[in-house]
């Protein structure tokens, strides 16, 4: 049966947001959503709107004249979206709004007519098809081997290769997929090989994780999976604190398969 969507008429949305997953396809399926600062729905499965926000009162009423206050990404508005399935971790994300609302440069990555696309962090068990490559990543405090949740965990393949993040999960475990890893390698002597290398690190920020030891993992999954909102947003944390992120390690990558890794982090 198809999904029912909606459209309104009589207001301009303030913003569009796709969840996709870390290969960049959209997500089919529905997530919990909520945010304390904006009114935000689930149009279909994996497409949010914000139809409203305290701080842009009447935007969403402009049509021909758009306000011109408060400048434009000037407004952080946190939303929370909560992973009905065991596919995906739930996380936090923000915007900055107002979007422009000029069509002239509707191909800019903060236009109004462009879909905000935001990652959602694959779960530990999600499978990994086609060529792409996943590196299983554990991460863990080097003072009682506990396992960290909420860990933000970066891959960096070699080459022009983007770099990937996701989270750690209850029991201190990310998943990480890297699309079209390459087989071979160009050039006089080339050679075919299914490795890739990469480094890897995680950031940590020590008032947003938990830390679990092993006989309390049960425990940890179930509070996890009992959240509802006040999730970690990997991109805040990514940004405020990469310059303390743990020191990078090698890593071999391999396409069609999952390598993994442990990260050690020693507190401050």
């Amino acid at each position: 049966m198809m999904a029912t969507s909606f459209d309104y008429l009589d207001r301009r949305i303030l913003s569009a947001v796709l969840l996709t997953d870390p290969l960049g396809r959209p997500i089919s399926e529905s997530f919990h959503v909520s945010s304390d600062e904006a009114d935000v729905w689930q149009k279909k499965p994996g497409e949010l709107i914000v139809r409203s926000a305290p701080t842009l009162a009447g935007h969403d009423r402009a049509f021909e004249t758009v306000p011109t206050s408060p400048p434009l990404a000037s407004q952080r508005i946190n939303v929370d979206v909560r992973a009905l399935s065991k596919a995906y971790l739930s996380r936090r994300f923000s915007l900055r709004l107002p979007l422009d609302p000029d069509p002239a440069n509707k191909a800019n990555d903060n236009s109004l007519f462009k879909h905000q696309q935001i990652v959602m962090p694959p779960s530990p068990s999600t499978p990994v098809t086609g060529g792409a490559a996943a590196l299983l990543v554990r991460v863990v405090r080097t003072t009682d081997g506990h396992a960290i949740e909420g860990a933000v965990v970066r891959v960096r393949p070699s080459g022009a290769l983007p770099e990937v993040t996701s989270m750690t999960n209850a029991i201190g475990e990310a998943m990480l997929i890297i699309p079209a890893v390459p087989l071979s390698s160009a050039g006089a002597g080339a050679t075919v090989t299914s490795d890739y290398a990469a480094m890897a690190d995680a950031v940590i920020d020590p008032d947003l994780v938990r830390f679990h030891s092993a006989d309390g993992h049960f425990l940890a999954l179930k509070e996890a999976n009992d959240q509802v909102r006040d999730f970690i947003d990997p991109d805040d944390v990514a940004a405020r604190l990469s310059g303390s992120a743990t020191a990078e390690q090698s890593v071999q990558l391999a396409s069609g398969k999952t390598r993994s890794t442990l990260i050690e982090w020693t507190p401050p």
